[in-house]
């Protein structure tokens, strides 16, 4: 399996607020979207699954009336990726990621106590196998997350400045999983060697603190 020149930017901005109500504390997983699409094809005569797919996961933990917190970075990424062989022991994988810098356009934050957020995006997923019997596919594909974290300090501190955090984590793995179309859990225990993961890629961690001293860096 092997995805040659792909290119894409991820332009993401999340928006949170606790209203009226807020005095107290929340800490809520707000959204998990997984979206796969699996599209049949037919090869030579062989069928051939193709999938494209992408993930979204948001956890918030706020702190009092009227916390917030807002920002946007955009991402851009472009490489090839892939392995050749049939388990993770037995294989020769390859990833190359490039891209500019992610962008932070906004941070900006404010609560009565600690507030944070983590928001993970997986795009794209990319994954293409043989069919098998027309109900199931062993898929290999490969993927690329962006992790998103988002913190700031009480800002009704006194003596203590409100810190503000930031950081942009981003990783790829290649692997292989059993993709079945039907419910036919059997399949998973008969050929539990087509459902492994290995991480191929990570980018150096990108920090951003408000104000940049010491004390908001611990």
């Amino acid at each position: 399996m092997q995805f040659k020149d792909m290119a894409g930017k991820l332009d993401l901005e999340v928006i949170e607020r606790v209203g009226e109500h807020g005095e107290e504390g929340v800490n809520l997983p707000i959204a998990h979207i997984p979206v796969k699409f699996n599209i049949p094809l037919v090869v030579m005569g062989v069928p051939i699954i193709v999938q494209v797919g992408a993930d979204y996961l948001q956890k918030v933990g706020f702190s009092g009336r009227h916390a917030t917190q807002h920002f946007r970075i955009k991402a851009g990424f472009d490489g090839s990726g892939g392995f050749t062989g049939s388990t993770e022991h037995h294989s020769d994988m390859n990833f190359t990621l490039s891209g500019e810098e992610p962008e932070v356009e906004a941070a900006e934050a404010m609560s009565p106590g600690v507030s944070g957020t983590v928001v993970a995006v997986q795009i794209p997923r990319l994954g293409v196998g043989p069919g098998l019997m027309s109900f199931a596919a062993v898929m290999g594909f490969i993927d690329h997350v962006v992790v998103l974290t988002m913190t700031n300090g009480a800002s009704v501190a006194v003596l203590n400045p409100v810190c503000k955090r930031q950081t942009i984590d981003r990783v790829a793995h290649v692997g292989a999983d059993l993709t079945v179309m039907l419910p036919i859990p059997v399949l998973a225990a008969i050929l539990p060697g087509y459902t492994w993961k290995r991480e191929v890629w990570r980018a150096k961690r990108k920090e951003r603190v408000d104000p940049d001293i010491p004390m908001c860096h611990i």
